[in-house]
């Protein structure tokens, strides 16, 4: 099974922006490793250029096995990357997706669970 991982941050706060854009590399960085290593099977970096950018500036989607994204959860260094994030970033969060054929389970489970509730 894969899941799916997002990690979103919103403005950058100020007097922070250097530490802001080494926070940013050292976590492409250490994402594209675990791609890289095969840990996780796909990651890219997003921007937006549009919206409401002091809520949401961008985010990152992680893909791998569920016990790789579990691994990772766990390791120290990602904690301190979000750690780093917490104190540079506003509105910085992970969630965590259904992706792949745990989309369909998703939808079977909310078709089963409305048509019992429509009754």
């Amino acid at each position: 099974m894969e899941l799916g991982m997002r990690v979103a941050w919103g403005k950058i706060r100020y007097g922070k922006e250097k530490e802001s854009l080494a926070l940013f590399q050292d976590a492409v960085t250490y994402y594209g490793k675990k791609m890289a290593d095969g840990k996780v099977t796909y990651f890219e970096p997003f921007f937006f250029l549009t919206g409401d950018r002091t809520v949401e500036n961008g985010f990152f989607l992680i893909k791998g096995p569920l016990a790789e994204i579990f691994a990772i959860l766990d390791e120290d260094y990602y904690k301190e990357l979000n750690t780093k994030a917490l104190v540079l970033i506003d509105h910085f969060k992970v969630d965590l997706l259904a992706v792949g054929e745990e989309i369909e389970k998703e939808l079977k489970r909310f078709e089963k669970t409305a048509l019992a509730y429509a009754k």
